[in-house]
């Protein structure tokens, strides 16, 4: 067929409908291609078909369908080097391709592109790729037309647009090697290998920035997390996630050194655990790794550089060489951020108790603070100060030490006589002797006012955005709430009331503080638990609101 197109090229001028008979038909195909374009500018068509007879002469290319000829003469009109681009396409393949369907892809493909050449030929670049690492052959065309698309739809930032042929495979290698791979883990059916590369995002894999330096150390990062980690992760994680493993990959690449791959291991196992697998970092700081703020990330940063944790910068504490090593130990389980863990392990580390440390942590309201509450608290945890006088005592410290600012020695006092000036002070707090005062407004969070129906009693949960507001919960209370004035107006908490309705009038029944999304205390009438009941509805209001919590204030209730 080849070659009679040839003897034809080489006889007659095909730009010339005169000269083509209609009974042959090959000729026939041309005379059709005339027919098609009859409208267009003589020129024009006569400089498409000279360059389409590149085309014809090309062995790896089939003949094509009239449509898709329309298909690739509108894309001549924006790009004319777009049939010596097929044409190099096809010697690129190495392999004979005379799918109808896969040719007709490509070219309706390039058509939709932009008419910028070098997407074009960088785009059947990456195809010829398919082709030459063994991914695509001419048996599994038909099959995996879907990869073929996949590939011929990315969209190529500026930088990948000035990238040289040469530089096409080196720069989009994670994305064959991440697809070779889903299509050789014998682990997957073929239905599965299919359906993986169909969900596959070609961007988490393709987009480099090669105007930094990270351009290079991105492939190697990523290449280095397909050869060691199950495939699934690419699933499960986004780019952004990608990103800030990249950002911590950059601070010491060192961490890849030793890693072995280890699949059946990895199945059920977390790409951080992995990858902070052979060094000693918190397994906090891992847990909350996708979610650490600015300042948290610049600890773990400065962890993973071999600096430690005793000089960090805005710390809240100064971290003991004991106390950083107990903080790397801490299990993940133990429900406190980062900067509360390093509290918890500056407490822990003298010797008090779990129960007593967590408690201390959870009554902290300023964590700028936390020097003087560890050093405080461990003084009294050696005197036999109870756990369940903690909240009340902090309380009446923090009055006494950083809003009267009175010097006392705390660590001389005792617990007999703690809590007999905490009891005093409590009482003048619910009896409204201490915090008087004018009306002041707080700042309103975007929580709203929350109302549910249950257990067939009406219940409501309020923000408390007034001076008085908080007096007076404290007076129904008989608790200390109205201590929080400060800290609410300064912005370290919220306090909302869980209330129950009766005939229209609310009745405080739960006490609720926020820092920030998390909900860190619930308490009711003489500081007592919430009840099962009770605990339901701060589930329901929490989850509602997207919060989080501490799990011995609200219960997991399905919802």
């Amino acid at each position: 067929m080849k070659r009679a197109f040839k003897h034809i090229i080489q006889t007659k001028d095909i730009t010339q409908v005169k000269e083509l008979n209609f009974e042959n038909s090959f000729e026939k195909h041309l005379i059709s291609i005339h027919h098609i374009l009859k409208k267009e500018n003589q020129t024009k068509k006569a400089n498409f078909l000279k360059d389409y007879q590149l085309i014809l002469l090309q062995h790896n290319i089939p003949i094509l369908s009239i449509n898709t000829v329309q298909y690739l003469y509108n894309s001549w009109r924006h790009n004319k080097g777009i049939c010596r681009e097929l044409v190099a396409f096809a010697k690129q393949l190495r392999v004979k391709v005379k799918s109808r369907l896969f040719w007709e892809l490509v070219i309706q493909k390039c058509f939709r592109l932009s008419s910028v050449r070098n997407e074009i030929s960088i785009l059947l670049k990456l195809v010829s790729q398919l082709f030459k690492t063994n991914i695509l052959n001419k048996e599994n065309i038909a099959e995996f037309q879907f990869l073929l698309k996949k590939v011929l739809t990315i969209r190529l930032n500026k930088n990948q647009l000035e990238l040289r042929n040469s530089a096409v495979e080196k720069n989009f290698q994670p994305l064959f090697q991440i697809i070779k791979a889903i299509l050789s883990a014998d682990y997957l059916s073929k239905t599965e290998r299919r359906l993986m590369i169909l969900r596959l995002d070609i961007c988490k894999f393709s987009l480099i920035d090669l105007n930094v330096r990270t351009g290079e150390s991105y492939n190697t990062f990523l290449i280095c997390l397909i050869n060691h980690i199950n495939i699934d992760f690419c699933f499960k994680y986004g780019q952004s996630q990608f990103k800030k493993l990249f950002d911590a990959y950059l601070v010491n690449p060192d961490i890849f050194e030793s890693l072995e791959t280890n699949l059946e291991k990895l199945k059920t196992n977390n790409i951080e655990d992995y990858f902070f697998g052979n060094y000693m970092v918190s397994p906090i700081m891992i847990r909350d790794f996708f979610k650490l703020n600015k300042q948290e990330k610049h600890w773990l940063y400065y962890d993973l550089k071999g600096k430690g944790l005793t000089n960090l910068k805005s710390s809240p504490i100064n971290l003991t060489r004991k106390a950083a090593h107990l903080f790397k130990n801490l299990s993940a389980k133990l429900d406190l951020t980062i900067k509360e863990s390093f509290v918890y392990a500056s407490l822990k580390c003298l010797g008090a108790s779990h129960e007593f440390t967590y408690t201390v942590v959870n009554s902290i309201r300023n964590f700028k603070e936390s020097e003087f509450w560890v050093k405080t608290m461990a003084a009294f945890y050696n005197k036999g100060l109870e756990v369940n006088d903690i909240p009340n005592a902090m309380d009446y410290i923090y009055y006494i030490e950083f809003l009267e600012k009175r010097k006392v020695k705390w660590k001389a006092k005792s617990v007999k006589n703690l809590k007999s000036e905490t009891e005093k002070w409590h009482t003048k707090v619910v009896s409204g002797l201490i915090y008087k005062g004018p009306n002041f407004h707080y700042w309103k969070t975007e929580i709203p006012k929350f109302e549910i129906n249950w257990d067939n009693e009406g219940f409501v949960i309020k923000e408390l955005i007034s001076r008085h507001e908080l007096v007076e919960e404290g007076k129904s209370l008989h608790h200390c709430v109205a201590s929080y004035h400060r800290d609410v107006r300064d912005g370290l908490c919220n306090i909302f009331s869980l209330r129950l309705l009766e005939d229209q009038i609310e009745k405080p029944l739960i006490t609720i503080c926020l820092r920030g999304k998390l909900m860190v205390e619930a308490r009711g009438a003489c500081n007592r638990e919430p009840t099962f009941q009770e605990k339901e509805v701060i589930s329901i209001w929490v989850n509602e609101n997207k919060l989080k919590n501490r799990s011995n204030y609200v219960v997991d209730y399905p919802l």
